[in-house]
């Protein structure tokens, strides 16, 4: 009696045996966008499976810190609100073309400001409490909820930089040595009350202008 499942000789090549599930499943079921130079990979678990896993990992795991972060622009519009849990990389996600559904994002995104959470569950409730309140353009979930907003604490935001391009400003404007910049970049504080004092400076020469 043949077994189980088994395949002939010519449907073998077209498909395979999920480790996770045991389910003999066409190879298709196996791709993944990512690894090989032809910009897939066949791998021994199907996709199925993958996501399951991927999810469930998401779900259950613990982070240290929580980013809620906006998008302003030159008229301090804001235009996105989001949540990450790696600030620097998502901000390069959204700066890429193939990836990011903001469109000219140079040119379009002026300022950039962020709050940091202990809890996934905080910074989830503020992220629909200001796409509710702001109805930022390039934000779809939640943008067209209607319903009272909820009774939260005004966040302080902070802004965000690299220290690398502070520290190249504060050796090109002030003249700082290269070990006067990298010091003074480590103090959040001192970083935090210039840029605020060089965006008041911009926004009172605009005024004159």
């Amino acid at each position: 009696m043949a077994k189980k499942n088994k395949l002939n000789n010519k449907e073998i090549i077209t498909h395979k045996k999920c480790k996770t599930c045991e389910e003999l499943l066409p190879l298709d079921d196996f791709k993944i966008n990512y690894g090989a130079k032809d910009g897939t990979y066949r791998g021994y678990v199907c996709i199925n499976c993958i996501n399951e896993k991927s999810k469930n990992t998401i779900n259950n795991r613990t982070f240290d810190n929580y980013y809620l972060y906006k998008f302003l622009n030159d008229e301090d519009e804001v235009i996105y609100v989001g949540k990450t849990i790696n600030l620097d990389r998502r901000i390069e996600v959204h700066k890429s073309s193939h990836t990011s559904n903001i469109e000219d994002f140079d040119i379009q995104v002026s300022k950039i400001e962020y709050v940091k959470f202990e809890t996934q569950y905080k910074v989830s409730i503020y992220e629909i409490h200001y796409i509710a309140k702001y109805k930022p353009k390039y934000n779809i979930e939640f943008n067209s909820e209607c319903g009272e907003l909820f009774d939260l604490p005004e966040l302080e935001w902070k802004p965000h930089y690299k220290k690398r391009d502070i520290a190249q400003f504060l050796r090109v404007k002030f003249g700082m040595s290269s070990k006067e910049a990298n010091e003074f970049v480590e103090d959040e504080d001192k970083v935090i009350a210039m840029i605020r004092a060089e965006e008041e400076k911009y926004s009172i020469g605009e005024a004159k202008n």
